[in-house]
């Protein structure tokens, strides 16, 4: 039988990934993808996504993800990236296949440094509705519990 703990690390991950999928991410997100990619703003591989776990450390549900750039979707933050020639091919090769003007911009950039903003786009949050469910499972939980204790009893 599955613990409690596991039935509200199920519930959690679910319902983020829930979220994700629907760009339900805070703050509301226009969900056309500004981007010219397909899918919703956090997914283009489903890398994210399916990175999204849980595990339970003594008396504690952890969910999360080990991506090295999951942090800066959900907390934002500037990333400055060395522009190489062959990273300038690649933009060149992204526009022409796109026409998106992102590409362009960034393959006409100079030598250097390219400053990236990525703005937040936190994701792992529960809400009304997963309190809601999660106190369900708990209390059912805990019914089920002391009914077995209970008949032990007599």
């Amino acid at each position: 039988m599955k613990s409690l703990y596991d039935h509200i690390g199920a519930i959690a991950v679910q319902s983020i990934k829930s979220r994700i999928r629907r760009n339900q991410i805070k703050p509301k997100t226009d969900k056309t993808n500004k981007k010219g990619q397909k899918g919703t703003t956090l997914i283009e591989s489903a890398r994210l996504l399916n990175s999204i776990s849980y595990k339970i450390v003594s008396d504690t549900i952890v969910v999360g993800t080990n991506l090295a750039y999951a942090r800066i979707h959900h907390e934002g933050g500037n990333i400055k990236q060395t522009i190489t020639d062959k990273m300038k091919k690649y933009f060149w090769a992204k526009f022409y296949e796109t026409k998106i003007e992102k590409w362009k911009f960034m393959a006409l950039s100079k030598q250097g440094m390219l400053n990236i903003h990525i703005p937040a786009r936190p994701y792992l949050f529960l809400d009304d509705d997963d309190e809601k469910s999660i106190t369900k499972v708990a209390l059912t939980y805990m019914e089920k519990y002391f009914l077995r204790n209970i008949k032990g009893l007599k």
